[in-house]
């Protein structure tokens, strides 16, 4: 019989699709065992087309709940479906509802990047690199925590792209540009328009299934002499980056996919804890850190520019990044799952 899996997890153009992406590489990886996976998601149309689009089983929740709505929801459809794993992977979790989950004999997994998660879980997740966000943790409990950026969960495509051969060219040619799946600030075009200062640089954009804002895009790329690459949606982000001698990007997931194939890359965050994450890539070496979005000027993005087109630059960052995570996060996650489920029903 086939152990029944949940993923809870939501994304929509102000969060992005991060979440939803994380999870999606965890399922991919799952394949292998004998499970069948569902997934729990609010009611955003960016998020239910994604993962409609990927194959999930979904089912959904009123955007406008609570947590605690949202949690007792979540619950209902575990009775419902007959699901005893629960793996959420949400930005923060206020509240312990533990007890409820243990009560209808619901494992649960959680991951978790900032550290703040409140749910009493079976197991913790958190891939991140900054240690500080482990600190809250109780270690005496019957929680197992599995931490560091060897559990980042990364596509397939992701696997061993550390070991890939990225070439970095000594004069900068290719240029991508990517701040998720909605880029509700437009960073796109407003790093676009920056770009017209830099002659020579092949641009290509990379905007999210979320994103809509390409009005205002369009209108910024009407008037460049040079026109730059856009792409919406793309199926083959390892290899764009694979092709680029630099990246301009947010802070999200997308650092470590800059990491495992070495990209040389400028990020531009859009919101606190993007900023911590940057600020830590930054110490490893992989990436400059500009700032967060809504507190530099364009000059500082232009300057940033600048500095990461010189070649020692580039490869300095290139050398560190390879050093942080292999992509197999995804594969040990999915592992970690599948052997607690079957511990589990061994011992009762």
């Amino acid at each position: 019989m086939k152990e029944k899996i949940a993923f809870r997890a939501d994304g929509n153009t102000t969060i992005g699709l991060g979440h939803i992406y994380n999870s999606l590489a965890v399922i991919e990886a799952l394949q292998k065992f004998s499970v069948e996976v569902h997934f729990i998601t609010k009611n955003y149309p960016e998020s239910v087309a994604k993962l409609k689009q990927a194959g999930c089983l979904v089912e959904t929740i009123d955007h406008s709940l609570s947590e605690a709505e949202s949690f007792r929801k979540t619950i209902q459809i575990l009775k419902e479906k007959g699901i005893s794993c629960l793996v959420t992977d949400l930005l923060e979790i206020k509240k312990d509802y533990s007890s409820e989950l243990a009560k209808n004999k619901i494992t649960c997994v959680s991951i978790d990047i900032l550290g703040k998660i409140a749910l009493k879980s079976d197991i913790i997740i958190n891939r991140t690199t900054i240690q500080e966000r482990f600190r809250h943790y109780d270690r005496t409990g019957y929680t197992k925590y599995y931490l560091g950026p060897e559990y980042v969960s990364l596509r397939s495509e992701f696997l061993n792209a550390n070991k890939e051969y990225h070439e970095i060219n000594k004069k900068a040619q290719n240029l991508l540009l990517c701040f998720g799946g909605g880029d509700e600030f437009n960073l796109s075009a407003r790093v676009t328009w920056i770009l017209n200062k830099f002659a020579g640089i092949k641009t290509t954009i990379v905007l999210g299934a979320a994103f809509n804002l390409e009005e205002e895009l369009q209108e910024i790329i009407s008037q460049l002499p040079e026109k730059p690459t856009v792409i919406k949606d793309a199926k083959n982000i390892k290899e764009l980056l694979l092709q680029s001698d630099l990246a301009v990007c947010a802070g999200g997931s997308i650092l470590y996919e800059l990491a495992v194939t070495g990209t040389p890359a400028i990020i531009i965050p859009m919101n606190d804890h993007q900023v911590e994450n940057a600020e830590e890539f930054a110490k490893l070496g992989s990436i400059i850190s500009v700032g967060l979005h809504s507190e530099i000027e364009d000059a500082d993005i232009e300057n940033a520019i600048k500095e990461s087109l010189e070649y020692p630059c580039r490869m300095k960052m290139s050398e560190a990044g390879r050093k942080i995570t292999d992509g197999r996060g995804a594969e040990r996650i999915a592992e970690i799952i599948y052997k607690h489920l079957q511990e589990k029903s061994e011992t009762g």
